[in-house]
C-alpha cells in the first residue's frame, strides 16, 4: 500500500511539473516573440520598469515554491527576463576595449619615429573600373598636349642644375691606360657602322633560337664600339670621372631639342618621338623584349634627349681614394679592401669577370650610401589589357621602408663603418602594411651580410596568425600576398650579387626613364599601369644572372644598368623554359630635391628618386604598379636620403621586436 501511494505521488508530482512547463512555454510565446498580438488572459501584466531593479521580491510574488521558480527565472516572465539580460550588452561591449588594450595599442605608443608625424593618413583605393578612371582624368585639369609640349620646348633647365661641371683634377697617371683620342676614334668608328649596331633583344621570346644566339654572339663587338662621351670610359682613371662629365655636361649631348647626339649615334630616334605600338619597328634598336611587350599593349615613349648624370661628390671622392686597393675574388663572390666608393670604376668589358664587377658596383652603389627612409606609399595590383587600364584587384599602403647601411658610411657619423660585430652590410624593414584591411600589420625584416657565405635572415610578420615566419634567401624570388613583385626584384635587382652565376652579354642603347617630371607620378591614360614620362636612349651594360638556387622562381634575370648612373634602368625576368615571364620599369629622377619646394629632403648633389615602378607579368596579364611618393601624399616629402635618427632611422627600428610591435 505504502508503494502504491508513493507511486501516485510521483506520477502527480509529474504531471504538476509538466503543466507548469506548458504553461511557461506559452507565456514565452505570446508575450516575448509576439508582443505585438498581446499576452494571453492567463499572463500577468509586466510590472513598471520601476520594479525592474528589483528582480528577486517580483519572483518571491509570482512564484513561491523556490524549485518551480528555478525556470522561469532565467526564460519566462518578462520581468525576470529584463533582469537576466540587462548585463549582457555590458559583457559584449567590454571584449573590444579589452583585446583593442592588448592587441591594437594606441598610435601614440607604437607610432614610428617619423618626425613628419603624419603616419595617421590613409589613402582610399583609386578608381578601380576604365570608366571612373576616365571620369577622374575629365575633372583633372590638364594642359592641352600643345601646350604641354610647348612648355616643355620653352622650359630649358638652367646648366647649374641639371649638369653642374666637376673641377678637374690632377690626373693619376699609374690609372690612365688610353689617351681620350683613342675614345674619340672609335666613337668615330662607332658611327661609321651604324648601320650594324647592336642587336635589339637579348633572349627575346617571339625570335628564334637562332636569332637569340646571334643577338648574344657579338658582347666582344659591344666593347670595340665606344659608349657616349659622356658615358664614364671603362678605362679611365676614377679621377678622370669629373672631367668626363664637365665636358658631358657642355657636349652636344646634353642640349635638348637638338640633333642627334652622341648618345644616339647609330640610332634612329630623335627628340620629339613617340614611340608606340604603331611605329616600334622602326625603333627596334632601342628596345627590349620586356619594352616591345608593353609597346604592344599600350605603352607609349615621349622621347627626350639624353642628360647627364653624375656621381655624388662624396662618392667621387671615395671611389679616387679607395678603388685602387679593392680585389675580387677568383669566383668573383667576395670584394676584399673596399670601404667605401664605387669598388671597380675602370671595368673593362673584355675581362672575363666584366659582369660581376658590374653588378658589385651596382650593388655598392652611391646615392643611399648611409640609409634610406620612404614613407606612406602605396601600390595597386589587378589584371590590365591591351590599350585599357588596370582593373584594380588589391590597393596597398606601405608605411615604411627604410635602409641603414653599416659599411661605405660617407654623410653620416660614424664613418665610414657603424659598430659592426655580425659584419652586416646593411639592414632592411618594410612595415607595416595599412591596406589592405586583411593584411594590416603585416611586415619585413631583412638583414644583409657581407660575408657572401652568409645568407641573408628574412623576417615576415604576420598579425592574423600571431607569427613570424622566415624566408629563405631562395623565397625571396616569390610574389607574396597577390602581388607580382618579389623582395628580389625591388629597385630592380636587390639580391645578394653572390647568389648569382653572372653573364655579359654586352652594351647597347635602350630607351629607359631617367630625368622624370612628375612628382606624384602620373599614369598613362588609360593604360595606367605603366607611368606617363619622357624616355631617353640610355647606354646601359645588359647582365644576365642565373640564381644557385635549384628552387629559385625564375630561370634568369636579364638586367639593363646604366653605365653613368650605375642603376637598373628595367629588368626582363624570365622562367625556366626561357620564355619572359615578368618585366620591371623604374622610372628616375635625378634632383637636388625629394619634390619641389622640399623644406627637409634636399641635397648639395643631385639624388636618385625612383619615383614609380611597374612590374609587369607577361604570361597572366596582369600588373603590379608603386608610387612614391602616392598620389594621395600630395605636397610630401616622403623620401629622405642619408639623415639617419633625423628620419627616424635607427638601428632599434630594424628587430623583429619592433616588427611585432608596429604590426599591431
Amino acid at each position: 500500500m505504502l508503494s502504491k501511494h508513493l507511486s501516485k505521488c510521483l506520477i502527480l508530482a509529474m504531471v504538476t511539473w509538466l503543466c507548469s512547463a506548458t504553461g511557461t512555454l506559452a507565456q514565452v510565446d505570446w508575450s516575448d516573440l509576439f508582443p505585438e498580438e498581446g499576452a494571453k488572459p492567463a499572463a500577468k501584466p509586466a510590472p513598471p520598469p520601476a520594479a525592474a531593479p528589483a528582480p528577486p521580491a517580483a519572483r518571491a510574488v509570482e512564484n513561491p515554491a523556490p524549485r518551480v521558480a528555478a525556470k522561469p527565472e532565467r526564460v519566462t516572465a518578462p520581468t525576470t527576463k529584463v533582469a537576466h539580460l540587462k548585463p549582457a550588452p555590458r559583457r559584449v561591449a567590454a571584449r573590444p576595449q579589452v583585446r583593442s588594450d592588448r592587441e591594437f595599442p594606441e598610435a601614440a605608443e607604437v607610432a614610428p619615429p617619423n618626425f613628419d608625424r603624419h603616419s595617421q593618413r590613409r589613402s582610399s583605393p583609386p578608381p578601380g573600373t576604365l570608366e571612373e578612371q576616365e571620369q577622374v582624368a575629365k575633372t583633372a585639369p590638364e594642359l592641352s598636349e600643345p601646350a604641354r609640349v610647348a612648355a616643355k620646348a620653352d622650359a630649358a633647365p638652367p646648366a647649374a642644375v641639371v649638369r653642374e661641371p666637376e673641377p678637374e683634377r690632377e690626373p693619376i697617371p699609374a690609372n690612365k691606360v688610353e689617351p681620350p683620342a683613342a675614345h674619340e676614334s672609335a666613337r668615330v668608328a662607332m658611327a661609321e657602322r651604324a648601320p650594324e649596331a647592336a642587336p635589339a633583344a637579348v633572349g627575346s621570346t617571339d625570335r628564334s633560337r637562332a636569332a637569340r644566339a646571334a643577338a648574344a654572339q657579338p658582347a666582344k663587338e659591344f666593347a670595340v664600339e665606344a659608349p657616349p662621351r659622356h658615358v664614364v670610359e671603362p678605362d679611365e682613371a676614377p679621377v678622370q670621372v669629373a672631367a668626363a662629365s664637365a665636358e658631358a655636361a657642355t657636349s652636344a649631348g646634353t642640349r635638348r631639342g637638338g640633333a642627334a647626339s652622341d648618345a644616339t649615334a647609330g640610332v634612329s630616334v630623335s627628340p620629339g618621338d613617340v614611340i608606340s605600338d604603331k611605329n616600334m619597328g622602326q625603333y627596334e634598336k632601342v628596345l627590349t623584349p620586356g619594352l616591345e611587350w608593353a609597346l604592344k599593349y599600350g605603352l607609349r615613349m615621349r622621347v627626350a634627349a639624353p642628360r647627364h648624370v653624375a656621381m655624388t661628390r662624396a662618392y667621387r671622392e671615395a671611389t679616387e681614394k679607395y678603388a685602387g686597393q679593392v680585389k675580387l675574388s677568383a669566383d668573383g663572390t667576395r670584394i676584399t679592401n673596399w670601404t667605401a666608393g664605387q669598388p671597380f670604376p675602370n671595368v673593362d668589358t673584355n675581362d672575363p669577370q666584366a659582369a660581376v664587377k658590374i653588378m658589385w658596383n651596382y650593388s655598392y652603389g652611391g646615392y643611399a650610401t648611409d640609409d634610406l627612409n620612404a614613407e606612406l606609399f602605396d601600390a595597386d595590383t589587378g589584371t590590365i589589357g591591351k590599350n585599357r587600364g588596370m582593373t584594380v584587384e588589391r590597393h596597398y599602403m606601405i608605411d615604411n621602408l627604410r635602409r641603414l647601411m653599416y659599411t661605405g658610411r660617407l654623410v653620416v657619423d660614424p664613418k665610414p663603418e657603424l659598430p659592426n660585430p655580425d659584419g652586416v652590410r646593411y639592414k632592411e624593414s618594410l612595415h607595416p602594411l595599412s591596406e589592405p584591411f586583411d593584411l594590416k600589420g603585416v611586415g619585413g625584416t631583412f638583414y644583409r651580410y657581407s660575408d657572401p657565405d652568409r645568407q641573408d635572415d628574412s623576417w615576415l610578420y604576420l598579425p592574423q596568425l600571431r607569427r613570424v615566419r622566415r624566408l629563405s634567401s631562395a623565397q625571396r624570388s616569390d610574389a607574396l600576398f597577390g602581388q607580382d613583385s618579389d623582395v628580389d626584384s625591388y629597385y630592380g635587382y636587390s639580391g645578394n650579387v653572390a647568389w648569382m652565376d653572372w653573364k655579359f652579354l654586352g652594351e647597347r642603347t635602350v630607351m629607359a626613364v631617367m630625368h622624370g617630371e612628375n612628382a606624384p607620378v602620373k599614369w598613362q591614360q588609360p593604360e595606367d599601369w605603366i607611368f606617363d614620362e619622357v624616355w631617353e636612349p640610355r647606354q646601359v651594360y645588359v647582365v644576365e644572372g642565373n640564381s644557385k638556387f635549384p628552387q629559385y622562381a625564375y630561370g634568369k634575370r636579364v638586367i639593363y644598368i646604366d653605365k653613368e648612373a650605375y642603376v637598373v634602368a628595367h629588368s626582363d625576368i624570365y622562367d625556366r623554359a626561357g620564355q619572359l615571364w615578368k618585366v620591371w620599369f623604374n622610372s628616375y629622377s635625378f634632383k637636388k630635391e625629394a619634390i619641389p619646394g622640399a623644406r627637409v629632403s634636399r641635397y648639395p648633389d643631385e639624388m636618385s628618386f625612383i619615383t614609380a615602378i611597374s612590374m609587369l607579368d607577361t604570361q597572366l596579364v596582369h600588373a603590379t604598379k608603386a608610387a612614391l611618393p602616392s598620389t594621395h601624399s600630395q605636397g610630401q616629402e616622403c623620401v629622405y636620403y642619408n639623415m639617419g635618427e633625423k628620419s627616424g632611422t635607427k638601428e632599434d627600428f630594424f628587430t623583429v621586436a619592433n616588427l611585432i610591435e608596429m604590426g599591431h
